[in-house]
């Protein structure tokens, strides 16, 4: 019973955070990006079973209260992400296999969280996907589709002394980028939600996975060759390139996530690294995408060159 309430509540809260963001205003949209959160406490909390439970109670409420296609919208955004990051996250086996970066604790060697995001960064095209099929499964299809959305956000704030033409200007790169946006977006989304939850467990002291070091977080080999098979897919053309579109969005933010994992690795020991790291992060607030392209190359140099076990072999020891 106590497990049941437990799925209920944070359903619940889930449904509750996602019904804000839709149905209030758009000072509320903060908690349409926090709707995981709830699920995955109850996921890495108590366990996958009572994860999937809570995802399922949210989205029976949201049936109930809204109908099947906000039920349906939340289930794609926030209970099926929860419930595959949850799923990877438990997964652990005896410490006696290779680790991968990670280091083994408690005896148990637990699922890496550089495979975790690349998971994330998958999902994330793959929803995608599903999305602009749904708006087609032309290209033509999904352009009206998606241009009718636009015109109805764009044209009540269209400012005066806009032109026609530099609306049409304005559409047509919205058009271009909603798929890389989306995915990008749905894989930075999840895995800050996953971080959340995992300090939140970790502070309630009610996870079974236990702390890692996010400046250790690597990824495997094989995700360079994602990333490449990407790039060239963006470059199709009709809706097998929009889908590209959206895993280059999708791996671009991966390989960003991994570039400040390193930046953490980088920086530990040092005096003033709280200090650097917050400006880091208030920078990418008020920049948006400018930073990522320098942490991607970062990402890319520390696999290529392995910065951080350089920097950690020339620092010096303890007694130094």
């Amino acid at each position: 019973m106590n497990w049941i309430a437990i799925a209920i509540a944070a359903g619940a809260a889930a449904a509750v955070l996602f019904t804000a963001a839709v149905s209030v205003t758009t000072a509320f949209t903060l908690l349409f990006f926090l709707a995981p959160l709830p699920l995955l406490i109850a996921g890495l909390g108590w366990g996958f079973v009572v994860g999937l439970a809570a995802g399922a109670a949210g989205v029976v409420a949201l049936a109930v209260a809204l109908g099947m296609v906000p039920a349906a919208l939340f289930a794609a955004t926030a209970a099926l992400p929860a419930a595959l990051v949850t799923r990877l996250a438990l997964l652990n086996r005896d410490a006696g296999g290779a680790s991968e970066g990670e280091a083994a604790a408690s005896g148990r060697e637990w699922y890496p969280e550089g495979r975790i995001v690349i998971a994330i960064a998958l999902f994330a095209t793959g929803l995608t996907g599903v999305l602009l099929i749904s708006m087609g499964p032309g290209i033509e299809q999904y352009r009206a589709a998606m241009g009718a959305v636009i015109d109805a956000m764009v044209s009540p704030q269209q400012p005066p002394g806009v032109s026609p033409e530099q609306v049409a200007q304005v559409k047509t790169l919205l058009l271009s980028l909603f798929p890389f946006a989306a995915a990008g977006g749905w894989t930075a989304i999840t895995f800050a939600n996953f971080r959340l939850a995992l300090a939140i467990t970790r502070q309630a002291r009610i996870g079974s996975r236990p702390p890692m070091r996010f400046g250790a977080l690597t990824f495997p080999r094989a995700s360079l060759a994602l990333r490449a098979a990407a790039l060239l897919a963006s470059f199709l053309a009709g809706m097998p390139g929009l889908i590209g579109l959206a895993a280059s969005g999708a791996m671009l933010i991966a390989f960003a996530i991994l570039g400040l994992a390193v930046l953490h690795g980088l920086l530990e020991g040092h005096a003033m690294r709280r200090l650097l790291l917050a400006a880091l992060y208030f920078a990418i607030l008020i920049l948006g995408f400018l930073p990522v392209l320098p942490l991607v190359a970062l990402a890319a140099l520390d696999m290529a060159l392995g910065l951080r076990a350089r920097a950690a072999a020339a620092a010096p020891g303890p007694g130094a």
